[in-house]
């Protein structure tokens, strides 16, 4: 992760979540993220799939001690909390193994159990919200792109508000913000 990603990252938390809350770190992979919250002044439950990236996590983020917890979930779309729960949610390295009605329902799920709203890092080249967090269930469902456009007409017609971004959306990661 870049100086650039960790910067945007840290505007939007600062600029939309509560401050020293608890966040939601979507595919929180080795703690990346998670450490730039908790350095912050959050408080972060970070969740992957991968018992090994949990695993590298726990090493990572141990001297944040109970500031940070780490829990194995693998359906995004049904999280176990309650609405509003999260202060705030950042997400990034998932998304292009789902078809685009997957990858709204479980933007909707994150605007659910979020009081404010969801930031999201996005991929190199397209605007394909991207990564690995919950495995395809069969090898050809891979690589769903999804353009600027598209994603900002499916937006639209659910409701979903993107408020912000930084970044480039075809030559670097962007950061946005949705609610």
């Amino acid at each position: 992760m870049n100086k650039k990603e960790k910067k945007g990252i840290l505007k939007f938390s600062r600029k939309y979540f509560s401050g020293a809350g608890q966040i939601l770190d979507i595919a929180c992979g080795k703690g990346q993220i998670a450490e730039i919250l908790l350095r912050d002044g959050y408080q972060v439950i970070g969740c992957d799939p991968s018992e090994q990236m949990l695993d590298e996590a726990k090493v990572n983020l141990q001297h944040f001690g109970n500031l940070v917890t780490l829990e194995k979930h693998e359906n995004l779309e049904k999280l176990p909390y309650s609405s509003d729960f999260f202060d705030g949610v950042v997400c990034s390295s998932f998304w292009n193994h789902f078809v685009l009605d997957i990858q709204l329902l479980a933007i909707k799920e994150l605007l659910r159990v979020s009081k404010t709203g969801v930031v999201l890092v996005c991929p190199k080249k397209n605007f394909a919200l991207w990564g690995n967090i919950f495995p395809p269930q069969e090898p050809e469902a891979r690589n769903f792109p999804v353009n600027q456009g598209k994603l900002r007409k499916a937006f639209q017609e659910n409701d979903i508000t993107l408020r912000e971004t930084i970044g480039s959306f075809v030559s670097s990661k962007s950061i946005f913000y949705i609610e």
